[in-house]
């Protein structure tokens, strides 16, 4: 029988600076999915990682920092290699069957279970997880121009060579995924390679190895106008706190929002919807 994510997830939580941001964002975390196992990966700088430890080390089972000393950018453009090796250093040998990985900019103001999909193991969900098309290869920086699109033609090519795919079917874009244990141990095998960002490599190496792919429901998807990207945008345009307490005081409102890279508190989050919820009553 298929497990489902619903039935033994943990939650791995991405941070690379903000100490007191990230802390915050844990206990929002925490608050909202008590019976979930949480662990940290670090990514910023080796100098400041006491201080980061320090912050979290007691809302988490472990704080893990990736061990290389490369540059930001490569982290930002490569998230999906520091997962596998978070994977292969911890996550392998933790007790979970689905991993939500969540970035510290993200806040998800409800149970995960309930705001993503209930996959089976055989399935990764990806956020705006959708059909790959020529049009979208003609005028998607990661594949349209200079360096990046070079890089992205060695994939294709890499792809074909090891996996017998001459094109991807899917994209995604990068925050929110949730995988399962079986496809973690099937990636964690499979060659390192720096060509490509994380949001050609999920759906890439899920079609390579056999497994499906689905939308997790957080983003509108690629073709949205700037109205439906207004609460979770991968566009770094920041989502105020006016704007979440606003759709969380809704009782159908948002609940996924992202980027918030500024503070926002638990306890502002509990008093807005405690607030909705004394209203309902009278």
């Amino acid at each position: 029988m298929k497990m489902l994510a619903r039935s033994n997830a943990a939650i791995l939580f991405r941070f690379h600076d903000n100490p007191d941001i990230a802390r915050e964002r844990l206990k929002i975390l925490e608050h909202f999915n008590p019976q979930l196992h949480r662990y940290a990966l670090y990514g910023g700088l080796p100098a400041g990682f006491e201080e980061a430890r320090a912050a979290v080390s007691d809302l988490v089972e472990s704080v893990w920092q990736y061990p290389e000393r490369k540059e930001k950018a490569w982290k930002w453009q490569h998230n999906d290699l520091m997962l596998k090796a978070w994977y292969r250093a911890v996550g392998q040998h933790a007790s979970f069957d689905f991993l939500y990985v969540y970035d510290y900019d993200m806040l998800i103001a409800a149970p995960l279970g309930e705001v993503y999909p209930n996959i089976d193991d055989h399935t990764v969900a990806l956020t705006a997880c959708e059909l790959f098309t020529p049009a979208m290869e003609a005028h998607w920086s990661w594949t349209s121009w200079g360096e990046r699109r070079r890089a992205f033609l060695q994939f294709c090519e890499y792809l074909h060579a090891h996996y017998g795919i001459k094109r991807q079917r899917k994209v995604c874009l990068g925050p929110g995924p949730l995988f399962s244990r079986p496809f973690l141990e099937a990636w964690s095998k499979t060659e390192d390679i720096e060509y490509v960002h994380d949001e050609l490599a999920y759906p890439a190496y899920a079609e390579a190895l056999g497994f499906a792919t689905t939308d997790n429901h957080l983003h509108a998807g690629f073709t949205v106008s700037p109205a439906e990207e207004r609460y979770f945008n991968c566009e770094s345009v920041d989502v105020s706190t006016l704007m979440i307490l606003e759709q969380l005081a809704l009782p159908h409102g948002v609940r996924a929002f992202h980027p918030v890279k500024h503070m926002i508190t638990l306890g502002e989050i509990v008093d807005t919807q405690g607030e909705h919820a004394r209203h309902a009553r009278v």
